[in-house]
């Protein structure tokens, strides 16, 4: 009842201010001007940021594409999944698997993480059988009961295969209750800064599930530590080059903690479907103006789309502290902002936090990794898709103001 009534208090607050600036304009047309701050402010400023961005370029002239890692790198591909086809996580697979990097010694590892055991629209089999039965048909299976804390405080117990698809070998852990995208970063991000610092203790995690997979990843990466996190969507597929971009990005800029690539539409989407034409707009104004200039200007890109990004595993990223506060089950009586943030947006707010805690953090943008993936074409969907991404940028922003 508490957030109801602070939902139509702002509601009301945003009604009557535009209904005031309304009624004041009819009165007083010849007082236009003093009206063109309000009007005109989110043009100067796309303006401001074009120029700055051209001189910018102009000025700093770092080819990156001639640009070359000196040595291998330790990577983890993270992959959630919830309700996703065989065809899509299929593509995904594939994709990670065909990617093209110019230091044949960098170890990599695939980690997918199902939410839950959930059947999608118009599939024959729930999203992890499609994953054991059919996609990953040859794995060893471990189950370990209580394995890890949600954010509620209940324990959430885990199905581990492991096994090898193509030429990565990967580990999939399917949950046994459904906890949403935000406690699956949280999950894996816990587990591979533990593997870094040698941890052999966590509050959150079973004892049992941190030795299992510390075993598997001082194996697979020969006891050293694991250099960054590469998350995508069990529904984007990465061009070839785009893991070399991003590393590119990382090795380039030493004081950068994540990057993120530049997210397109699958080329299978119907091109001039209304759905898609908005979100090329969309995608295009806020990728290559707002992060550009984010990214070129302040080094402070607010949002690393979860469908290509990578993480520096490190404290600022996945170390308890940022967790914690990222993994926050909202109180009755916390205020409406706080229950937006805990659901909407969640890569959005991961890095809102960071650069509030740590202001020292740099995040980039590199416009040739492209990921891509598809446009909601339901209506009902495409618009809960839009509700929760404005909600989230709107109420994370305020954070950082």
């Amino acid at each position: 009842m508490k957030l109801k009534k602070q939902k139509y208090i702002i509601i009301s607050i945003l009604f009557l201010i535009n209904s005031l600036l309304s009624i004041t304009f009819i009165i007083y047309p010849d007082k236009w001007y003093v009206y063109l701050f309000i009007l005109a402010l989110a043009s100067v400023i796309n303006s401001l940021n074009t120029i700055m961005i051209l001189i910018n370029k102009l000025l700093i002239k770092t080819d990156q594409n001639k640009v070359y890692r000196s040595g291998p790198v330790n990577l983890v591909y993270l992959v959630p999944c919830y309700n996703e086809s065989q065809t899509e996580l299929t593509d995904t697979l594939d994709s990670l698997c065909d990617q093209i990097t110019t230091q044949p010694e960098d170890k990599k590892l695939i980690v997918i993480i199902c939410d839950g055991k959930v059947k999608g629209l118009g599939n024959n089999k729930e999203t992890n059988k499609i994953l054991t039965e059919v996609i990953f048909n040859n794995n060893n299976k471990n189950v370990i009961l209580d394995a890890y804390k949600t954010w509620d405080n209940s324990y959430n117990d885990l199905d581990i295969y492991t096994g090898k698809y193509k030429n990565l070998d990967y580990i999939l852990l399917v949950k046994d209750k459904n906890y949403g995208k935000r406690d699956s970063l949280v999950l894996i991000r816990r587990l591979l800064y533990s593997y870094n610092k040698t941890v052999k203790y966590n509050r959150y995690i079973n004892d049992n599930l941190l030795d299992f997979i510390y075993n598997i990843l001082a194996y697979k990466f020969n006891d050293e530590i694991i250099d960054y996190i590469l998350g995508t969507d069990a529904d984007t597929v990465f061009e070839l080059t785009c893991t070399e971009e991003l590393l590119k990005t990382m090795y380039l800029h030493k004081k950068t903690y994540g990057c993120v690539g530049f997210v397109d539409i699958s080329k299978e989407c119907y091109k001039y479907s209304p759905y898609v034409m908005y979100q090329y707009a969309e995608y295009y104004y806020s990728q290559c103006l707002k992060r550009q200039q984010q990214s070129n200007l302040t080094h402070k890109v607010n949002c690393l789309s979860g469908c290509v990004q990578i993480l520096r595993i490190c404290d600022e990223t996945c170390g308890d502290y940022i967790l914690n506060k990222f993994n926050y089950l909202p109180k009755t009586d916390d205020d409406i902002f706080k229950h937006i943030r805990s659901y909407a947006s969640e890569d959005r707010n991961h890095v809102c936090l960071i650069l509030s805690e740590f202001p020292y953090v740099e995040f980039r943008q590199n416009l040739r990794a492209t990921a891509y993936t598809k446009v909601p074409m339901e209506k009902t969907i495409f618009l809960s898709q839009r509700r929760r991404w404005s909600l989230g940028a709107s109420t994370n922003d305020m954070l950082l103001i």
